[in-house]
Formats: structure tokens, sequence, C-alpha cells
């Protein structure tokens, strides 16, 4: 038996209850239970046509099992409950089908608010098909997205719009339907031909039992077209629109990778343009600007498609060789990079011509991964640069280990000011013809504890190099002031030659500082001598000139060091404010061993007297020397022969316990 079968039972068993109850009593509660009864059917699903089924199935049910006494009442009494429970179907049937007609409606209309605000929607919608990608429908900010009329667009696909790869369609598409992500990317052919970019919000949703994707598209080509921006922005140098450093290390790793599958060498090759901060001295830093971006144009030219040049600092370039087959091409590779940044660069209708320095290392014969390939090529090419530039030079291994030794170096000099490691020696200077002790100069000593007393030579440079030349100096500059004070209360105190470094020449307050230091430690400015050499002087004439003038018009004597190791140029001896000028002990060593130095020294001496000047030369150690000199009209000599340099109380010793008829032994 169905359940439905069970249902009509009970039913039955419920209506022949209250039908024979009325029957007997004619209580009108039965009555009241017949419309209870009738309403219950309605809530079931009974069908009308059943009703009438029940009521005879019940009046048979009554007559078989109770003798009837009045047919006729029995049948009045019968057909009242059954016009009640008749009655109060209908009602109930009513009720309910005017309630779905208002559930219909409301759906309808819901329907239509749905369309209307789907095809009105500034925002681009479709529908898609999973199965095959067809556009099911779409609004018109879609149609309009996708330049196309709304009945054309639902004739397209997805795939017929893509312009990715069919396998990136299928993908996204199949990550919506799992609910793995409700959003992939979209790249398109817009109908004029534009490419776009476009961001889907997609969810899986089912109409008439049909499996289909909804889609909110949002325009993203700017957004891209921003992210792409910043991201070349952060891998690219804005001035040359190379690759930074950044992106060339990334560059050298993929051209690792593949000479590693290939076992093919590639060369890392570190470029530098010799002598850059002269051209951005002279010519202004547009111009060197300019200057840059024409060899960062010829490098280019002057390599394959497939390899990288890149700028990786103010003056410094790398460039990747990869497929070296034979490293014998290696020098015609160099020789053509550096014919393509030779000729002359047309500079506001001046030729500039540029020379460069470069380094080169090899993988896998140098190093094996990117950051020490680099590395060594950067220490070769620092090696070109300190054997005098122009030149190419490939790493070797004993490189490393100076650059090692240079770091420690750098390391121990940026705390041999803060552990007091620093200390000035004192080395006189005396007159020639008279012996007396004229002045001294102020040499810088460094005393490490490990290392013991390393050269000026080797620590100097290493300085000038990272800036620390700039407290260094100032600290010189402080003691010597400090030692002048105390000296000034001797009966003849001496002047105290300071050297002043290229690098500090270029400090916008080195006048400030000089004459803040002098008035801190009350020392009269004719006792203080600052030794420049014409290195200092020739990186920006007009600077310097400015800076030598106002250094004059404190009272500080000036003195030209080291004299015929530079340019040498007679015309800004005349220009500048020096009272001394010293000959370079390279000149003094060789009067009593090469001929060719004397005319030389005797030429310097001449020149010096006739514009006024006092000559002083420096690295005199023998008697035979002090004669030469002594001949030639020199006026002050320093050097081993009277004095070496000393700590401040030894040379106060010396100043004390001076003989000046010394100088006649010679």
């Amino acid at each position: 038996m169905t359940v439905f079968g069970h249902m009509m039972d009970s039913a039955e068993q419920q209506y022949t209850a209250i039908l024979q109850s009325f029957i007997k009593s004619n209580d009108e509660g039965d009555l009241m239970r017949a419309q209870d009864f009738g309403k219950a059917l309605v809530n079931s699903d009974t069908p009308p046509e059943e009703v009438g089924e029940l009521h005879d199935a019940a009046m048979k049910h009554i007559v078989a099992n109770n003798s009837i006494s009045n047919l006729i009442e029995f049948q009045e009494r019968a057909s009242a409950v059954l016009l009640e429970v008749l009655m109060a179907y209908g009602l109930a049937y009513r009720e309910q089908i005017e309630h779905l007609n208002a559930q219909s409606q409301a759906l309808k209309e819901s329907e239509e608010r749905y369309r209307q605000v789907f095809e009105h929607n500034q925002v681009a919608q479709i529908l898609i098909d999973p199965t095959n990608y067809q556009i099911v429908e779409a609004n018109q900010a879609a149609a309009d997205y996708f330049g196309y009329a709304l009945s054309e667009l639902q004739n397209e696909t997805l795939a017929s719009l893509s312009i990715d790869p069919v396998e990136h369609l299928q993908k996204s598409i199949s990550s919506v339907l799992s609910n793995e992500s409700s959003l992939f990317y979209f790249s398109h052919l817009h109908q004029a031909g534009a490419i776009f970019d476009a961001e889907f919000h997609a969810t899986s949703i089912e109409i008439r039992g049909e499996s289909l994707i909804f889609a909110i598209i949002q325009d993203i080509t700017e957004r891209r077209k921003a992210e792409e921006q910043v991201q070349y922005l952060a891998t690219h140098d804005s001035l040359t629109s190379l690759p930074n450093r950044t992106l060339f290390v990334d560059r050298i790793e993929m051209m690792l990778a593949e000479a590693e599958r290939s076992t093919t060498p590639a060369a890392l090759i570190s470029f530098n343009i010799d002598d850059f901060k002269t051209i951005n001295d002279a010519l202004g830093a547009d111009a060197a600007d300019f200057v840059l971006q024409k060899i960062a144009t010829r490098l280019k030219a002057g390599v394959r498609a497939t390899d990288t040049v890149a700028r990786l600092g103010s003056d410094e370039f790398g460039i990747t060789w990869a497929d070296l087959h034979d490293i014998d091409d290696l020098s015609g590779i160099i020789n053509k990079i550096a014919r393509a940044t030779d000729q002359p660069i047309d500079v506001n209708g001046h030729p500039v011509r540029v020379t460069a320095s470069m380094g080169v290392s090899i993988y896998p014969y140098d190093a094996t991964t990117s950051s020490a390939l680099l590395q060594h090529a950067e220490q070769a090419l620092h090696t070109a640069k300190e054997t005098g530039g122009r030149k190419c030079e490939f790493f070797v291994g004993s490189m490393g280990a100076k650059a090692e030794d240079r770091r420690r170096l750098e390391d121990d000099l940026y705390l041999a000011l803060e552990r007091e490691e620093l200390e000035l020696h004192y080395q006189g200077q005396v007159d020639i013809r008279t012996g007396l002790l004229m002045g001294t100069e102020a040499l810088l000593r460094w005393n490490n504890p490990d290392r013991g007393y390393v050269s000026p030579v080797t620590f100097i440079p290493v300085a000038e190099a990272n800036g620390l030349i700039i407290p260094i100096g100032k600290w010189v500059l402080e003691q010597a002031c400090r030692q002048i004070s105390e000296w000034s209360t001797l009966a003849t105190p001496p002047v105290v030659s300071v050297n002043m470094s290229p690098v500090q020449m270029h400090e916008n307050d080195i006048v400030e500082m000089v004459n803040k230091t002098m008035e801190e430690h009350r020392i009269s400015p004719r006792l203080l001598n600052l030794e420049l050499t014409e290195t200092a002087i020739m990186r920006d004439t007009e600077q310097g000139g400015r800076i030598l003038d106002q250094f004059r018009d404190l009272g500080v004597e000036l003195a030209l060091d080291d004299f015929g190791t530079g340019f040498s140029s007679l015309s800004y001896l005349n220009r500048f404010p020096f009272s001394k000028l010293k000959i370079d002990r390279e000149f003094i060593n060789d009067i009593t061993q090469d001929k060719n130095a004397v005319p030389l020294v005797d030429a310097t001496i001449s020149m010096g007297h006739s514009l006024g000047m006092t000559v002083v030369a420096e690295g005199v150690e023998s008697m035979q020397q002090v004669q030469y000199l002594k001949d030639k009209g020199c006026d002050i000599i320093q050097g081993f022969v009277f004095c070496r340099p000393v700590p401040a109380q030894e040379f106060t010793n010396a100043i004390l316990n001076w003989d000046q008829d010394q100088i006649n032994a010679a």
C-alpha cells in the first residue's frame, strides 16, 4: 500500500467518525470538526474529487455497520456534514490559490527587477556557459566594454575574445566551478584592436536546472600599466633606461643557469668611465648625465641582443656575455666594447673623449654564483683603475685576497679614530742659509695594535675613497692647532704645515671649519700653513681659487705641495695665492744620481723665486743634497738629514735643543 493510500485510510476514518457522531447526536461541534477536516484536506493536497469519494466510503461503512431507522434524517445530516467539509475545503483552496498567485507575482516582479538591474547596471556583467565558454547573456555595459553590439556579444565565447592561452581559461573556469577561486584574470582584444586586461569576479549559479557562471567584469588595464611602470622603475635606471643592479643580478642568474645546462662558459664585464668626476666638475651635472646616456646607448649597440647592459652605479656599468664558446674571443669582445665608447661625444658643441676601464670574470673558472662572479669582475676593474685606467684586467685569485685585505683595512680604519690609534708626528723644516728651525710638517701616523705602524701611502688613499678623510682631516687640524697653541709660548714658535686632502677641498664648509678650529685654540693664523697638491686645485680651478682666496683672507699661509708630480701648470702658480712651493722628494732623490733631474730642480727654484715664493725641498736625506740645494738658492729643506718625523714631545725637545750650526757641516 502506498503512502497516499495510508493517508486516505486515515482521512476516511476521521471523516467516518465525524459523520457518525453528528448523525447520532446532531452536535454542532461535529460540524466545526468537519470544517477543520476540510481545511486539513487542502493542506494535505487532497484533490477535490477525492472528497466525494471519502464521503461515499464513510456512508457505506456507517450503513453496513448500523441499523438506520430514519433514512431521510440520516441523509440530511450526512449532507450537512459533507456541505461543511466542502465549504471549508473550497475556502481553504481559494486562499491557497490566492497565496500561490501572490507568490508567483512577487517572483515575476523580482525577476523583472533583477533583469532591470542586470541590463542597466553600469558594471559589466555576463552569464557564461562553462561547457563551451559561450556568453549566454550580457548587459549593455559588458557589450560596451568589449566593443560589440549586445546581440553580437551574445554570439561570442570567452575563448574567441581571449588572447590568453586556452589552458589559462580552462583552469580559471574549473577553479570557479570547484569553488577554489572566485577571481580570475582575462586579457582580451577589443573589437577596435586594443588589448585590455580584465578582472573577473565569478560564481557558479543554477538557473532552471542549468549550471552557469555569473561574472562581474572590472577593467584593470590602467592598473596593470601602473603596476608594470612601478615594476619597471624598481628594476631600471631612470637616467639611461638600462636595467639596474637588482635586475642585472637576476639576468646573471639566468645566464649562469643556461651556461650550466649547456656546459658553456660565460663572462661578466664590469665597465667604468675613467675620471668621470672630472667630467662632472668641468662640464656640470647635465652634461655629465648626457655623457652617461650616450655611453649607455653605445654599450647597448656594441653587444648582442641576448646580452644585458646594466647601470650599476654612478659611472659603472655591467655587461653579461653568454655562450662564450672560445675564451680567446674575449679579447675581440673587449675591443668591440672599447671601440663602441672610444669616439668623442659632442656636448654642446665641444668634443668630449671618454676612456674606460674594464674588469672581467669568467664562469665557471672564476666563480659559479652571481654574487661571486660580479664581485670578482669589480675587483678586476678596481685593479685596472689602480694601475692607470684605460685598460682591461681579468680576475685572478690574488685579487680576492687583495680585496679582502682592503676591506679589513677599511674596517680597522673606521675604528682608528674611536680607539685613538691615530697620532701626529712632526718633521722640522730648516732654513738652508741660517740653519734655524723655521717650521714643521704635521705628518699623520696610524699605530694599529695588530698591524703596527701603517704607512700613510697605504691608508690615506683608502680614507679618501670611502670619505673617512673628512673626519680624519678634521682631527688632524684640531691636533695641529692644539700643538700650535702649546708651542706659541716659545720664543720662536714654529709654523706648522698641515696637509689638506683634495677631498676636503670639495667640502662646502672647509674654510669655516679651519677658521673655527683656529679660534677655538686661539692661535695666530700666521703659525698655520696649509699644504695642497696640484690635484686638489685642478679638479675645479674656479672653486679651488675661491677657497684659496678665502684662506689667504684668514691670514693662513698656503703651500703648493708635491710640485712637478701633477699637471705642473705654470699659469695657476701666478693665479693662486701660494707663498711656498715644495719640490717633491722624487726629484730631490734624483739630483745626485740622474742628471736629467737637475735642470727640473734648478728651473723650479728659479721659477718659485721669480714669483716671490719660498721654495722648500722635501725628502732631503744627504749632506750632498743639502750642499747642492744651498748652492742653487733653495730656501728651506725638510728631510731625514736633520730631522726624522717624531711625536710632539720629542719635537718639542728638538726645538729647545736645536743646533743651527749643523747646517754648516754641509
